[in-house]
């Protein structure tokens, strides 16, 4: 599949509500599964940035986030969502492909735990 575009800083579709999946397992996810995929890899290898990547960051207002971490399998998470997480937060530094170049401290939770839908 190709590698897509990320949408950048300001663009209104990064504000967008993203619409569940009603199919985890339909054709068209798959696909969008390995745009993601392929995607955040061309970015980890070109910039050495790219942990991870959602749909709406290639204009596709669908709810499943992919993760790339180093030394694991890539990881789609369909319909994601947090439902318990740590009372402490965390500030780190943390980048976005959505907005290169731009570091900043973000807060965040020690840790969480997410509901999703495998492929």
């Amino acid at each position: 599949m190709p590698i897509r575009d990320i949408l950048q800083l300001g663009h209104p579709l990064l504000r967008a509500v993203a619409e569940p999946i009603a199919e985890p397992t339909a054709p068209e996810v798959a696909d969008l599964i390995t745009d993601l995929t392929d995607t955040v890899a061309h970015w980890r290898d070109t910039t050495g940035y790219g942990r991870a990547i959602a749909a709406p960051q290639i204009g596709e207002l669908q709810r499943v986030i992919l993760l790339r971490l180093p030394g694991r399998p890539v990881w789609p998470l369909i319909n994601p969502n947090i439902v318990a997480h740590s009372p402490e937060k965390l500030v780190v530094w943390d980048a976005c492909l959505s907005f290169l170049s731009i570091f900043m401290q973000v807060e965040r939770y020690a840790w969480i735990q997410v509901r999703y839908q495998d492929p």
